[in-house]
């Protein structure tokens, strides 16, 4: 079996997942978005997060830290099968349970049309990317208010 995967991995210098200077995210070598998130983070006195809407893509363990909350990512169920887990993450971002949110949306959009309005009044954007390799995945992350 040929695994294509690993050439997206950090022993292949210049990679389509590494981040650089060219992508307004101030990094001294290029790294990954799971790192550069977890970083953002990790300044932090509360290091907790929630990937809303979509499964764990590695943050955590980048940050080396632990969910804090049951439903920390959305499984590959359908919201009609299982509500459970989006009826458990909008009452985390309405409770501001996590100090972090990230979401992932298909293909870049407008700042104020991604997440919910719940999202807007409760979490502000502080960093995102768009894979540049297929230009069809954008991630932001967004902070708690004070």
């Amino acid at each position: 079996m040929n695994n294509p995967l690993i050439l997206e991995s950090k022993i292949f210098p210049n990679n389509s997942t590494l981040v650089n200077n060219k992508q307004n995210i101030s990094t001294e070598t290029p790294q990954t978005i799971q790192h550069i998130f977890a970083n953002i983070i990790k300044k932090s006195n509360n290091q907790t997060l929630l990937n809303y809407g979509f499964l764990d893509y590695g943050v955590y363990t980048a940050g080396d830290f632990l969910p804090n909350v049951r439903y920390f990512m959305k499984q590959n169920i359908s919201n009609e099968i299982y509500p459970d887990i989006m009826d458990a993450q909008n009452k985390y971002i309405k409770l501001k349970t996590t100090q972090f949110v990230i979401v992932k949306t298909k293909h870049p959009l407008k700042e104020k049309d991604v997440g919910t309005a719940l999202l807007h009044k409760n979490y502000q954007l502080v960093a995102d990317y768009s894979d540049k390799k297929t230009e069809t995945v954008h991630y932001w992350l967004f902070e708690s208010k004070k």
